[in-house]
């Protein structure tokens, strides 16, 4: 004999019913609403006061840490001495016409100029021998 398959032949589909039977429930009881009510009300205030804070952040009772101190304001003339300083530097950096005149002779130096040719035949990417040979053009033209 086979069973049939169907919602009345499989006692494991009936829903149980949560809580008391409906006879027995208290429709209107009035001290669970608000008992709910003010057990919500107090977990939002534990939260609005402590619980935003992770664990970490909060005072565990020792010493709070110092607050922190505004950072002091620079004189009124302090970017005076900061710009004669950067126009120093910059000026410390430039090249005079003597560097600029031995650096070209040693740019256009044949060992120079044979050390490009080498590079050039050893690249094997074509972006990067391009720009090899653009150079190498630059220092023949001078």
């Amino acid at each position: 004999m086979t069973e049939q398959a169907g919602p009345s032949s499989n006692p494991s589909n009936k829903e149980e019913p949560t809580g008391p039977p409906p006879w027995e429930r208290k429709w209107n009881d009035v001290t669970q609403a608000v008992g709910k009510a003010v057990a919500g009300a107090v977990d939002v205030v534990k939260n609005a006061v402590g619980g935003a804070q992770m664990p970490w952040e909060r005072s565990w009772g020792g010493s709070s840490p110092a607050p922190s101190k505004a950072a002091p304001k620079p004189p009124t003339g302090a970017w005076k001495p900061i710009m004669e300083t950067e126009a120093k530097a910059i000026k410390a950096a430039q090249f005079t016409p003597a560097e600029l005149k031995a650096r070209d002779i040693a740019m256009n130096s044949p060992e120079n100029i044979a050390e490009m040719k080498g590079e050039i035949a050893r690249a094997k990417d074509p972006k990067i021998k391009k720009i090899l040979e653009t150079e190498l053009a630059k220092l023949q033209r001078k």
